[in-house]
């Protein structure tokens, strides 16, 4: 059995179709937690229509999607908890492939699939994942999944993965009052004491819908800086993280840029090259953000377009 967690928070647009998606698993041994964060849309109408009895909805005052996530874990009924975002959606077999990863892996913490992406309204498409760090072809265990992870696309994601819910319990699940990059961090921190068990099957979708990403407030000191930096010594055991927590401090100075915060952008900048002298793409990826931010043109499919012509590695 498998808890599904689903924080929301006006996503009237499109919870119907990520519910349809959950509902229709050829894996039906589950439940399925909605908590609502103070949507001021139609968002739990919608799902209060479902008249499937495995649907539970809980209401709560907006507190953040860390907090809706860390009320569906202590409300899970089910020792493995799967997530999924209110705008994405999964294939049938999803739920199905992460069964068979637990069943297949039982000593690890965290299961995950591959997944397809889809922006706008082009055609769902395979990430650009650094596969070469990938030890197996079809599905295995990542032991180093600090340099499967520092690209710019990551191997999983928070509609992607399943975790042991006393995994999640260890490290205290995600960290609350964070703007953004909740998600990356609590999935680093899980992988300190947790190997991951991963196939490389899509069998979700993810939906880029562009709502400024890189112009969320930023500021000196952010707190999520200092819980990254931490993973170089909590984390000193796995391969590959001064690369990962060096390739925070690349987006965090990308972000900077944007928001014309040059002194803040050029510290993340010297703080990345600090802890991994090899980071090249500091430079690569300072030019095309101070271009995209005049140009107005698309940061992600122009590093995307630079990666293919160079055949950069992450």
């Amino acid at each position: 059995m498998i808890s599904v967690v689903l924080p929301l928070w006006n996503k009237e647009a499109y919870i119907a179709r990520t519910l349809q998606s959950v509902l229709k698993q050829t894996f039906q041994e589950f439940e399925l937690i909605v908590v609502d964060d103070g949507s001021t849309d139609n968002s739990p109408e919608i799902v209060s229509g479902f008249t499937d009895k495995r649907i539970r909805l809980i209401r709560q005052a907006n507190g953040g999607v860390s907090s809706a996530r860390n009320r569906g874990i202590s409300e899970a009924l089910y020792p493995y908890i799967a997530f999924i975002d209110g705008d994405d959606e999964w294939l049938p077999e999803h739920l199905e492939t992460l069964a068979h990863l637990i069943q297949a892996y039982p000593e690890c913490g965290v299961y995950s699939t591959c997944y397809l992406l889809q922006i706008g309204t082009h055609e769902p498409t395979r990430p650009n994942i650094a596969y070469q760090y990938i030890p197996f072809r079809d599905e295995g265990i990542i032991d180093n999944y600090y340099e499967v992870a520092t690209g710019i696309n990551a191997p999983m994601n928070m509609s992607t993965f399943a975790a042991k819910k006393s995994a999640l319990q260890e490290i205290g699940g995600f960290p609350a009052n964070i703007r953004s990059g909740e998600d990356i961090i609590t999935l680093a921190r899980l992988n300190i004491r947790n190997n991951i068990a991963y196939s490389t099957r899509c069998t979700s979708i993810i939906h880029l819908i562009y709502t400024g990403k890189n112009a969320r407030p930023l500021t000196k000191n952010e707190p999520l800086d200092g819980m990254f930096d931490r993973l170089l010594t909590e984390a000193s055991h796995r391969k590959g993280v001064r690369r990962f927590v060096s390739f925070w401090h690349k987006q965090q100075m990308v972000r900077a840029i944007y928001q014309r915060m040059h002194r803040l952008a050029w510290a993340h900048a010297r703080q990345a090259l600090r802890i991994y002298p090899k980071q090249y793409k500091v430079f690569t990826a300072a030019l095309l953000a101070f271009y995209s931010s005049h140009s107005q043109h698309d940061l992600y499919s122009m590093q995307q377009k630079f990666n293919r012509i160079f055949r950069l590695k992450p």
